[in-house]
């Protein structure tokens, strides 16, 4: 038949089949999903009406018929009266409901998605710990910092620094400023605010006599404040052992110390006898290297030898000035010391007091009255003048026993 198609449609007298093929959103189960699939392959859901079960030719099949009303109804070889007519005589469609309760349709799940974070940490605790030693750590918060002072030099129409620059001195000290800032406000038992800083009482915190630096950092007190030494000797840092920093300024320190660990893990373990013929000291080194330490004595070295073209001469007065830096420095402060938080009498003229001295049992210590105190700038008593029976004096007030105060004295009077 050379009959040309221009357009095709498809009649269902099921309202259920029908939602099935002009579905887009639902999910059938296997078997449904498979014909409805095979249907789209073939035509589009806009093909797709509803003829009513009165009106549809394919009940008379399904339904039986004899011969003689087959042939009297001729629906059946000329299709439906209303396909001879104009697609506005066409019967009218239905109105479909929704598929929620169709049992053919697949139950969607409920999909959730759970988000986590890395232990509620901020994107600055991140970037600490994202770094593996102190300088690349200070470069990088140097270069977020003028980063920083560009976009507010842009903000307020003021000429914009170069940002391709190598980064300063000034900037990487800036840097370890903000650094140091920033940990020391997660330490616990401090607190923070524009008037200055709370610690409290039973803080470790508290025994460092800590103040606040002109860079704003919580540092060391104590009684340096003329010390000929720079700021950073006199006033540490204060920063909490368990954070990642500390780690990596140690890390750091260890680094740039080179080769003076030989000299540090040589220090003695043990007593050292005075005794030639006893056993020599145990030291780190007689774990690591199986001996005391280097094979060669360091000889004796002056300034002038920096600039020898030797290098093993060179290393030796390096050597030698780290040794002596090592017995000035760092020796004393393996000496615990302990500093009072809570304010205690200062000694008075008139107090009745025994000098100590080492030399001595302590029944035969000199009996003294305080005739004159000597404050320091903190108003602290730190030394007095005592007269003896014999003579007078001047003793710190460690080496002083307080037996009886002016005021007991006045009072028993």
């Amino acid at each position: 038949m050379d009959i040309q198609i221009s357009e095709s449609f498809f009649w269902t007298d099921s309202t259920i089949v029908l939602q099935y093929v002009r579905n887009r959103e639902k999910r059938f189960h296997t078997f449904v999903a498979n014909r409805i699939a095979v249907i789209h392959n073939g035509s589009t859901p806009n093909q797709w009406h509803h003829v009513p079960s009165t009106l549809n030719p394919g009940d008379d099949v399904s339904r039986g018929l004899s011969p003689d009303e087959l042939v009297a109804r001729a629906r059946w070889l000329h299709g439906p009266q209303f396909l001879w007519q104009s697609r506005e005589q066409w019967p009218e469609q239905p109105r479909l409901e929704n598929l929620i309760s169709d049992p053919e349709i697949k139950a969607k799940s409920d999909e959730s998605c759970l988000v986590t974070s890395q232990g509620g940490k901020s994107i600055i605790d991140r970037l600490l710990e994202s770094r593996s030693d102190w300088y690349s750590l200070k470069k990088d918060v140097a270069w977020i910092l003028r980063f920083k002072r560009h976009l507010r030099h842009k903000t307020l129409n003021q000429v914009i620094p170069e940002l391709g620059q190598p980064l300063s001195v000034q900037e990487l000290e800036a840097a370890e400023v903000a650094v140091v800032k920033y940990i020391q406000q997660g330490m616990k038992g401090v607190t923070f605010s524009a008037s200055g800083f709370n610690v409290e009482k039973s803080s470790a915190v508290n025994k460092l006599d800590p103040y606040v630096s002109r860079h704003g950092i919580l540092c060391v007190g104590g009684r340096l404040h003329n010390a000929q030494l720079d700021d950073r000797s006199k006033h540490p840092y204060i920063l909490p052992k368990e954070a990642y920093v500390c780690s990596l300024i140690v890390k750091d320190i260890h680094v740039h110390s080179g080769h003076a660990e030989a000299t540090v893990n040589g220090r003695p373990l043990t007593h050292v006898s005075d005794d030639v013929k006893d056993l020599e000291a145990l030291t780190p080194n007689h774990l690591l290297l199986l001996r005391s330490g280097t094979d060669f004595p360091p000889r004796q070295a002056d300034k002038r030898d920096v600039y020898s073209k030797r290098r093993w001469r060179q290393s030796h007065y390096l050597a030698d000035i780290f040794w002596r830096r090592w017995v000035r420095e760092y020796l004393p402060l393996l000496q615990q010391r302990r500093k009072w938080v809570e304010p205690q009498r200062n000694f008075k003229v008139g107090d009745i007091v025994l000098v100590v001295d080492d030399d001595l049992p302590r029944n035969r210590w000199v009996l003294g009255r305080v005739i004159e105190v000597n404050p320091g700038k903190d108003e602290h008593v730190r030394a007095v003048k005592v007269k003896t029976q014999s003579s007078e004096v001047i003793r710190p007030i460690r080496k002083l026993c307080l037996l009886e105060t002016v005021e007991n004295l006045e009072n028993s009077c």
